[in-house]
């Protein structure tokens, strides 16, 4: 009897070898369901199913290849079918079929299992592994890659040797794997939906190709992700949407990309900008004078179209592919713009990647704050400040310390007060909400 990795001494505190086995069943069933949103059920068709006493899974490979799984409170039972090992039994009629010499050391507490797995309609097998949970011992008979991953931790099969590695059989790319990887820690108990960015990476192409998922593929992949307790949304139209951006991205490749990305970030097409980007749009180009309706003097590069029309995700990714944020257009860069809006989120997406809060527009001072100030919110203000924002001309000072007192923003009043006229009529109204430096509180 051959006995796997996990029967060996295990470190204190490690999983027992039936709770990993199972953990990594469901990591592969995962593996799987991401491998067919771009490759299909040909390369990686599975079927999972957990139950309160126990559970099963079927993996095929399309090359011949298989293995099935069962397991519950006893123990786990595991055969593979490996066709480059299978010498004649394949050939043999299926009455002469006999996967149950693989079990012949199992212990009886596991013979139900045995025979479960064992009855699979082809009866073809080649390498088999057990666990017994009461006395914690596992066996094997056979080789075999697939199973032998079971026994093993999830890092050593994405990252592991090249021949363990289950990231390669599968054919992903290492954002592919760890999506899995969080995917397989949830419970089939307590379903969960993929959210817009772990579709995202499920959508991006495990190569360097711009391909969009086929729409059966994607139907396949969603059946594998409901048996593990994970739903995916709206799929299909996922899909056809993202198809249908990439077929306006390569129409906007008959003319110039950097039009087509002004023109989709114009009608907030998140789909098109992405695919635009991937196809290496510039992100510095400005539209001309008429070119848009919205803006029909021009001179705005897609960030600041972006940032005007508030769409977050837009500004991230212009951001992400090397839109500069300090351009300016119409004397205001997209620091000044978001502050004008008022949008918090925005000003610190921009910040984030390098605007710079002390932006001027000569003869003109403080232009961040005064943006600000146009609009003012406590919240911007506060923001602005703290990122070393210099203060603007005495008007808007005024008028932001006004708004931070209507606000409850008293901890804003003494950072403007310096820049307020000090003959300012207010000025007795607005110092007595400011204790004097020095005074106790």
């Amino acid at each position: 009897m051959r006995t796997p990795p996990a029967a060996k001494a295990r470190p204190e505190g490690r999983q027992d070898s039936l709770t990993n086995a199972i953990a990594m069943v469901r990591l592969h069933a995962a593996l799987a369901a991401v491998s067919c949103v771009h490759h299909g059920p040909a390369l990686a068709l599975s079927f999972f199913e957990q139950r309160a006493d126990g559970g099963s899974y079927y993996f095929a490979n399309g090359e011949g290849d298989h293995h099935l799984v069962r397991w519950n409170a006893h123990g786990w039972v595991a055969m593979a079918f490996d066709h480059a090992d299978a010498g004649s039994e394949a050939l043999l009629p299926l009455e002469e079929r006999a996967p149950g010499r693989l079990f012949e050391r199992a212990l009886e507490t596991l013979r139900t299992l045995v025979e479960e797995v064992t009855s699979w309609d082809q009866r073809l097998g080649t390498a088999a592994s057990w666990i017994d949970a009461a006395l914690m011992r596992a066996g094997s008979e056979g080789e075999s890659e697939p199973l032998k991953g079971y026994f093993l931790s999830a890092r050593e099969v994405l990252q592991g040797e090249a021949r363990q590695r289950w990231s390669d059989s599968f054919s992903v790319s290492a954002s592919h794997a760890r999506l899995a990887l969080a995917l397989a820690k949830g419970s089939t108990t307590e379903r969960r939906v993929l959210t817009e960015r772990e579709v995202a990476t499920l959508l991006s192409p495990p190569d360097r190709s711009k391909a969009v998922p086929l729409a059966e593929n994607v139907r396949a992949a969603v059946e594998m992700f409901e048996r593990l307790g994970i739903t995916w949304e709206h799929a299909e139209a996922t899909v056809e949407r993202r198809r249908e951006a990439a077929r306006r991205a390569q129409a906007g490749a008959d003319h110039d990309r950097g039009d087509a990305l002004l023109e989709a970030a114009s009608r907030d097409d998140l789909e098109a900008v992405r695919e635009l980007l991937r196809s290496g749009a510039n992100t510095q180009k400005r539209c001309r004078r008429g070119q848009l309706d919205d803006y029909p003097l021009g001179d705005k590069t897609a960030l600041h179209i972006a940032v005007q029309r508030r769409h977050l995700p837009i500004v991230a990714l212009l951001l992400e592919h090397g839109a500069h944020p300090d351009q300016v257009s119409d004397g205001k860069t997209t620091l000044c713009v978001a502050a004008v809006g008022g949008n918090v989120e925005l000003a610190r997406l921009l910040l984030a990647h390098g605007a710079d809060p002390t932006f001027t527009n000569p003869p003109l001072t403080g232009e961040v704050l005064a943006a600000a100030g146009s609009n003012p919110q406590a919240p911007m203000i506060r923001l602005l400040l703290d990122a070393g924002a210099p203060l603007p001309a005495s008007r808007w000072c005024e008028r932001m310390m006004d708004a931070a007192l209507d606000q409850g923003a008293d901890d804003l009043v003494a950072r403007l007060q310096p820049g307020c006229r000090p003959d300012r009529p207010s000025r007795p109204r607005l110092l007595a909400r400011v204790p004097p430096p020095g005074t106790p509180e």
